[in-house]
């Protein structure tokens, strides 16, 4: 079985969960496992093909015509009420790609 075969699997037995209303604290430590896995990955992710979960941070790929003729940012962007947050008031980015944020660095 490959890892992404077990996030999938993840993934399953979590929505399961939440469609029996299984309380969070359950839920949450299964969501944060899954989001760990996700983080070892080491490519872009298409906002076409899967979304990260709510309430996550994560990085971005995004281009704004208006602002930067196009040329692409990554960005940190929290994922919240299925949406990406990118605080930046006067511009609107389109935003393709999305990654897991990496571990922090060890001491």
């Amino acid at each position: 079985m490959t890892k992404n075969n077990v996030i999938e699997e993840a993934k399953q037995q979590v929505n399961i969960l939440q469609s029996a209303n299984i309380i969070s604290e359950i839920t949450s430590p299964l969501l944060d496992l899954i989001t760990y896995a996700e983080s070892l990955e080491t490519e872009w992710i298409s906002v076409e093909k899967d979304l990260p979960h709510n309430h996550t941070d994560v990085l971005v790929y995004a281009y704004n015509y208006s602002r930067d003729n196009g040329i692409p940012r990554i960005i940190e962007s929290p994922y919240y009420n299925d949406r990406f947050e990118v605080y930046d008031t006067d511009n609107v980015f389109n935003i393709t790609h999305w990654m897991p944020l990496p571990q922090e660095p060890k001491k």
